[in-house]
């Protein structure tokens, strides 16, 4: 696994970590977090070797 892989996948589960603490302590969750984690699912199903019609399925789902 190169290192902009690693980057990727710990960037995300870094987020969710940081939306969550902050959901803990203000009852909210920044507009940023949640805008950086969906902007941040497409490379990381990229690089985890989704095919484009599950990650569709996926974005799909997610709206």
């Amino acid at each position: 696994m190169d290192t902009l892989t690693l980057a990727v996948f710990a960037v995300l589960p870094a987020l969710v970590i940081v939306g969550g603490l902050h959901d803990l302590t203000t009852m909210t969750i920044p507009n940023w977090v949640s805008g950086l984690l969906i902007l941040g699912f497409v490379p990381a199903a990229l690089l985890a070797g989704l095919d484009p019609w599950t990650i569709a399925a996926h974005v799909g789902v997610g709206l």
